[in-house]
């Protein structure tokens, strides 16, 4: 997805806003949109299998008084109690997980209290194969070939750069 082109910028360019100033990352390689949103998730020690090396977690609401519902670095000890509007990365080739949340059946309806919320921007594992089943039956397109000429042109314009750098 290159959400770009609606708003006349150029493409495969994504721009990120870093202490006021705006970083372009241009020729960059545009994922399909992958996420989860949950509520009072929880999961045992585990690890999972991604086609990139990190994952990011983004609590957006956090009750003050409830507990539970705590991440879990298990190889590292490290336990990250969860706020509203808190954002971290960990690998999820590595084990992890998440306790129990501490809440029971609101007496208004049948359905626990919200602990807690968030967005997990994931991608599946399968989303490689699809692609390149979806080039191939498109006939036309090899996706090697694809791939090389993308890695060409990004070298050749890193070359670029760094001679242009290099000469001011």
């Amino acid at each position: 997805m290159d959400p770009a082109i609606k708003f006349g910028e150029e493409e495969r360019v994504i721009t990120v806003k870093y202490n006021g100033e705006d970083l372009k990352f241009h020729n960059a390689t545009m994922a399909p949109p992958c996420g989860v949103f949950a509520v009072n998730y929880s999961r045992y020690i585990h690890v999972e299998n991604q086609p990139h090396r990190w994952g990011t977690a983004w609590t957006t609401f956090r009750h003050p008084t409830k507990k539970g519902g705590s991440f879990f670095f298990s190889d590292y000890g490290i336990q990250v109690c969860p706020a509203t509007d808190t954002l971290h990365g960990w690998e999820p080739a590595r084990p992890h997980g998440t306790s129990l949340p501490n809440t029971g059946p609101d007496p208004r309806c049948k359905y626990p209290e919200v602990v807690q919320s968030g967005l997990l921007l994931m991608t599946s594992p399968r989303i490689e194969a699809a692609f390149r089943r979806f080039c191939e039956s498109k006939g036309n397109v090899e996706v090697d070939a694809l791939q090389e000429e993308f890695v060409s042109s990004v070298q050749e314009e890193e070359s670029d750069e760094f001679l242009s750098a290099k000469e001011n």
